[in-house]
């Protein structure tokens, strides 16, 4: 069981289950380590001939959970079962969505991809930072035979790409970069 798929919410360990065919996630105790179970809700319904019986709710409706362990003791939930579930869910996807690197472009969300690639001389780096004028997005590239590398500067809210004067010209490493900003604006760094 990976530590990323557990997180502690409202004084209860949460379990993110992998692999199952629908998402779900546990309850587990604290104290224990052991998995909880929702104590059964029963309300008084009329039910036909029998007249007024007690009739167990859908566990979802619970208040409570409930540890196995010695005489059993029972933990108090801010929101019925089913909602805390799904609340516990979120969370942890709000972590990760976090963790998340992404970059505003033309007001939509784009995710900054980070794929390895073995079989080349050459390496690239990108990083998403943000500075006095806005998000930037840092590129670093290089042949991996050299030490020397080339650092590119894209500012998406100025539209405008520039480079480090101090590292490599980007020609050495590229034949030619070029960035489209909102309103059809370009700039280019190519080989003459």
């Amino acid at each position: 069981m990976a530590d990323d798929r557990l997180i502690v919410a409202d004084g209860i360990k949460w379990w993110d289950v992998p692999n199952a065919r629908i998402r779900t996630v546990e309850p587990i105790c604290l104290q224990h380590n052991l998995r909880l179970s929702p104590v059964i809700v029963y309300t008084s319904r009329y039910v036909g001939a029998a007249g007024r019986q007690l009739v167990p709710e859908h566990t979802d409706k619970s208040i409570e959970l409930l540890c196995d362990e010695g005489d059993g003791h029972k933990i108090k939930l801010p929101r019925p079962y089913g909602r805390e579930k799904s609340y516990v869910t979120n969370k942890i996807d709000a972590q990760n969505f976090a963790k998340m690197k992404t970059i505003n472009l033309d007001d939509s969300m784009v995710p900054v991809a980070a794929e390895e690639l073995r079989d080349t001389d050459y390496w690239v780096k990108a990083k998403i930072t943000e500075s006095k004028s806005g998000t930037r997005l840092l590129l670093w590239a290089g042949s991996k035979k050299a030490k020397n590398k080339a650092q590119l500067f894209v500012e998406p809210e100025l539209k405008r790409m520039s480079f480090d004067q101090n590292d490599d010209h980007p020609t050495e490493v590229f034949a030619r970069v070029e960035a489209t900003f909102v309103g059809d604006v370009t700039s280019k760094i190519e080989k003459f």
